[in-house]
């Protein structure tokens, strides 16, 4: 048996080996996307600390950590303000559901039941 793709012809075992090689290859290059992330990260947090054993840590540098931090507190400001008016709206949406499952309950009894009688004699 042969396999035919284009102009190339491959036997099923050759085909087996190029679908084999290409999921390693795959794999590989998923795998080395994250390990050159951790990488870089690494040499970077390597080369701040090393400035900052070194003082050779500039102003402008500084600056821009402060700032960094800054906006890092001011967004988690932010969240918690979002998080407490949920968490009031939610509270106010339950107070009023409350309400209403007692002035439904109430207005059900306060209706008198009636007795009707379908289709029967009276």
């Amino acid at each position: 048996m042969s396999l035919h793709l284009g102009v190339i012809t491959l036997d099923i075992t050759s085909a087996v080996i190029v679908l084999v090689m290409l999921s390693i290859i795959v794999v590989a290059i998923v795998f080395s996307i994250p390990m050159a992330i951790i990488m870089t990260y690494h040499k970077r947090k390597m080369e701040e600390i090393r400035l900052k054993k070194m003082g050779m840590m500039t102003e402008e540098v500084k600056a821009e950590f402060a700032a960094l931090r800054a906006e890092v507190q001011a967004l988690r400001d932010t969240t918690m303000q979002y998080d407490l008016s949920f968490d009031t709206n939610l509270q106010r949406m339950e107070r009023r559901i409350e309400h209403l499952e007692r002035q439904t309950r109430a207005q059900g009894e306060q209706t008198a039941p009636q007795n009707t009688l379908l289709g029967g004699r009276g």
